[in-house]
């Protein structure tokens, strides 16, 4: 790719950020069969910042930075992560909390896929599970879009999502990977869409009663 493409390439992202996609809608737009994007916290700790890179069969052609407000708006809990390792009694090496972790998986009402060994998350957790990562000491998440089966080897279309901590050096990191079913990921969007829309005609019809009942009290007085 030459310069030419890349900018062109990162104008698009920007453009497709400016319009004010959740996170969400930013995976379905820019998430397809040979691109794949990461989520990586911007260095800037003073103004925190989302660092989008778009992936392009093994080649990184184009990134953008967004705020988290903007990228993360609506209701949505920080739950940090279990960042101490421990060390292990009967072996060499740490590991991370696997007791924190099973909490959450049954939390966030996670399913184990057998045929794929990997949990299956709910929609609505793709988005407290980034952001754990994101507000980490040094974590990034990677998602790419591919066709899995489930235990009666039914095709499924899902984002295969990877989570990484890069933990210390005497302590190490850790990674684990999941999926979201991409056509729980979009109705969950356009619930959200809907609920956002309801809420904005609310708001509207609510600042005209208030204008009409001013302009009443005006011709009172």
């Amino acid at each position: 790719m030459n310069s030419e493409e890349f900018r062109k390439e990162v104008s698009e992202l920007n453009k497709t950020i400016a319009e004010g996609v959740t996170f969400e809608e930013l995976i379905l737009k820019l998430v397809t069969w040979d691109r794949k994007i990461s989520f990586l916290p911007g260095p800037n700790a003073d103004s925190p910042e989302v660092l989008i890179n778009v992936d392009y069969r093994g080649e990184n052609i184009a990134i953008a930075a967004t705020s988290f407000a903007e990228l993360f708006s609506g209701k949505v809990r920080n739950r940090a992560l279990p960042e101490q390792m421990h060390k292990l009694a009967d072996q060499e090496g740490y590991t991370a909390d696997l007791g924190w972790f099973e909490t959450r998986n049954k939390r966030l009402n996670a399913k184990w896929n057998e045929k794929e060994s990997k949990w299956v998350f709910p929609a609505r957790a793709l988005r407290e599970i980034t952001l754990s990562y994101l507000c980490s000491s040094g974590g990034f998440v990677t998602l790419q879009r591919q066709i899995y089966s489930d235990c009666r080897y039914f095709p499924f279309e899902a984002y295969h999502a990877e989570c990484v901590f890069f933990g210390s050096e005497e302590n190490g990191g850790w990674s684990e990977q999941f999926l979201v079913y991409r056509k729980r990921l979009q109705r969950f969007t356009e619930k959200q869409s809907t609920v956002k829309k309801s809420a904005t005609m609310k708001s509207t019809i609510k600042s005209d009663q208030l204008g009409e009942s001013a302009q009443q009290d005006s011709r009172l007085h």
